[in-house]
């Protein structure tokens, strides 16, 4: 698996004094500011991610904070919970599940060619950026349930090999599209399985090595 670096959108998250920073490029910054808007709009009153526990892929190193939104009213009340009980929390609301199911839920949702003819190298970070790459990843987001992790990694994670992809086609003057039929299932497993097992997902981990094979929670 290729440095999660090299390929995902991320942001640092800490607290400096009395101030919380979040620092990464425009585009992580507006990954942020989505994950706000986005909440406003969902039937779910919270989300929440960490750099040590869900999400953390959206971290750089470094970050030692993390993302809790929570839209009021709630019957509830304000959050009142503590670390272990919010973990406790997310992992009731976990349900096992079948890699090839959420592989090909996920995988039908994106075009079967991607136009990147606007993409681009970042000199100062050697990254990559493409707008349609990008908005593309956006609209399939918009359209999972975000209370399914499963389905929302998965989307990362094709969004991530694709991303990887691109940065490879334009430094060697390729074609200008991807296929998504490119991405074979086991790359995608393999990576899916990396970032459970490596990237601070122990609950979801947990559960996928129930019901998947022990082959599957293997990585090569």
């Amino acid at each position: 698996m290729k440095n999660k670096k090299d390929n995902k959108i991320q942001f640092t998250c800490k607290s400096i004094g009395e101030y919380v920073l979040f620092e990464g490029t425009s585009e992580a910054l507006k990954l942020i500011g989505n994950m706000f808007i986005k909440q406003s709009e969902v039937d779910d009153c919270r989300y929440y991610i960490s750099p040590r526990g869900a999400g953390s892929i959206f971290f750089n190193e470094g970050s030692n904070r993390g993302i809790y939104i929570h839209r009021l009213p709630c019957e509830n009340g304000k959050i009142k919970l503590s670390h272990k009980r919010i973990i406790e929390e997310y992992s009731s609301k976990l349900k096992p599940a079948k890699f090839e199911n959420i592989f090909n839920r996920v995988k039908k949702q994106w075009p079967k060619i991607v136009d990147i003819s606007d993409g681009y190298i970042i000199e100062e970070s050697n990254g990559y950026y493409s707008s349609n790459l990008s908005e593309i990843y956006n609209t399939i987001e918009d359209k999972l349930d975000p209370t399914n992790d499963w389905d929302n990694l998965m989307c990362w994670t094709l969004f991530g090999l694709l991303h990887s992809k691109a940065k490879e086609t334009e430094k060697n003057n390729l074609k200008r599209e991807l296929i998504i039929d490119e991405i074979s299932f086991e790359e995608a497993k393999k990576t899916y399985v990396d970032a459970l097992r490596k990237e601070a997902y122990p609950e979801m981990y947990k559960l996928y090595v129930k019901e998947n094979s022990t082959a599957d929670t293997v990585a090569s």
